[in-house]
């Protein structure tokens, strides 16, 4: 049998497209990791559009909470199903106690939500 010759261009049939997979279900609203990306990215593109390179800028809400006063909004929020019963260590990050004034004054950026009890909808 005579090795196979390839076509010459232009001979070859058309090549059928894949068949499409169904777009991808979006994120919950209520999801954190949703939160925490879209501020992440909409601060990556301010900053990206100042032109600040080179510079570390934090985002965040300026509304420090422990990890207990984390924990107890969420069990308020109704939003789940478990509530939180308590932790099993004590070391570790003791909960979000950050400030961001010279992002939000250099960049001009503020986060989706004013606080994370916002973002559960305790306060508005």
């Amino acid at each position: 049998m005579p090795p196979a010759r390839a076509p010459s261009p232009g001979t070859q049939p058309p090549r059928r497209r894949p068949a499409l997979a169904p777009p991808p279900r979006p994120r919950a609203a209520a999801s954190p990791r949703a939160a925490i990306e879209a501020d992440a990215a909409s601060l990556a593109i301010a900053i990206m559009k100042k032109g600040h390179r080179g510079r570390i800028f934090l985002g965040c809400d300026n509304k420090p909470l422990s990890r207990q006063e984390i924990m107890d909004s969420v069990n308020r929020s109704g939003k789940f199903d478990t509530k939180f019963q308590g932790f099993t260590g004590t070391d570790g990050p003791l909960g979000k106690k950050m400030e961001n004034s010279r992002t939000r004054s250099e960049i001009g950026w503020e986060p989706k939500y004013p606080s994370f009890t916002e973002f559960l909808g305790l306060d508005s």
